[in-house]
């Protein structure tokens, strides 16, 4: 369905990752729950086809106890040479993450965390998920590569209201 060629993903700065990690260090995953899914097969292409994958994190840290919940929401979108659609996936997934902290950490922590670890956590759900729905579609096979820690996926406009659309990330064109 798609040529395997990966873009690089888009630049990340130490910082961010530091802080991630350090919000990590005090983490442990207790549940990882899909909430929401959709599939839809617009047509079917025998030529060389690409696609793009965005995520969009939020979290909510609790008061009482500095767990937090992270929901990441995917989208997958399969094109073909004339960028028409091809295939629409969709899924969210809610994590929950008990904390070891003694403290809160700060936002920013927080939302490195979510948009490096917690798109990372749920990577392998949202593969099988792709993987299992294309099947499905009956569209050609298709496995979606292996996420590599430290990578930073684009934000879509479809599922975040934002002025400025990033346009790098994981994508096979």
């Amino acid at each position: 369905m798609a040529k395997r060629k990966i873009t690089k993903t888009m630049s990340r700065t130490v910082p961010e990752l530091d802080m991630a990690i350090e919000v990590s260090n005090a983490m442990d995953i207790r549940d990882i729950t899909m909430i929401e899914n959709r599939c839809k097969r617009f047509a079917v292409s025998n030529e060389k086809n690409s696609y793009e994958i965005f995520a969009v994190t939020e979290y909510e840290q609790q008061k009482d106890s500095n767990d937090l919940l992270v929901l990441v929401r995917f989208k997958f979108m399969a094109h073909n040479s004339k960028n028409e659609n091809l295939a629409l996936l969709e899924a969210v997934y809610l994590v929950f993450y008990a904390s070891k902290a003694e403290k809160p950490f700060t936002d920013k922590h927080y939302t490195c965390f979510a948009e490096y670890c917690s798109v990372f956590h749920v990577w392998p759900y949202w593969r099988e998920f792709v993987q299992r729905s294309i099947a499905s579609l009956a569209m050609p096979p298709l496995t979606l590569p292996v996420y590599k820690f430290g990578s930073k996926l684009p934000k879509e406009q479809g599922l975040i209201q934002e002025k400025q659309i990033e346009s790098k990330g994981i994508s096979k064109k």
